[in-house]
């Protein structure tokens, strides 16, 4: 498969809806597919459903936008709009953090994942920190051996975070 990478531009990366699911095709892909398929995650927390979105929303959004975080878009080299996926990270600093990666569905197991790993500049294979964790995440962990799991690593400036890792 042919892939085309680019970054994310700032109305992809924020969130345009209020948090009511109704209103969530207004909102980014990035935003909107993070917030969606964390939501069965054992990490995500105890959210009530009815207050999923506004709330995972909004601090999607704060990884996105105060902690300057890196969102490069996987998509068809004849068709920008249409996105296979993303992958949300900071390379900046010793440890690489990813924050998350996602593949639609329909598109996974075609190397997509590993693709966006490579255009942040993250080897699965080196040492990186990754912030969210999944069900798929856990299947996948002997293909990101030298990964460690610590979701701090999204809740502090970057000042702090240095200083955790």
């Amino acid at each position: 498969m042919k892939l085309a990478f680019r970054h994310a531009e700032p109305d992809e990366r924020r969130c345009l809806c209020p948090g009511r699911p109704e209103d969530s095709q207004r909102c980014s892909l990035i935003v909107s597919q993070w917030s969606s398929s964390y939501k069965k995650s054992h990490y995500a927390g105890l959210i009530w459903h009815e207050d999923w979105a506004a709330t995972m929303h909004a601090q999607v959004s704060k990884i996105l936008e105060l902690q300057k975080r890196t969102a490069i878009l996987a998509v068809d080299p004849k068709d920008s709009a249409y996105i296979y996926g993303f992958i949300v990270g900071d390379t900046i600093g010793p440890t690489p953090v990813v924050d998350y990666v996602f593949v639609k569905e329909a598109h996974r197991r075609e190397g997509i994942a590993r693709a966006l790993f490579a255009e942040l500049g993250v080897s699965p294979m080196q040492r990186f920190v990754y912030s969210c964790k999944t069900r798929i995440v856990s299947q996948l962990a002997s293909k990101i051996p030298a990964a460690r799991f610590d979701n701090e690593q999204a809740r502090y400036p970057k000042e702090e975070r240095r200083r955790r890792l």
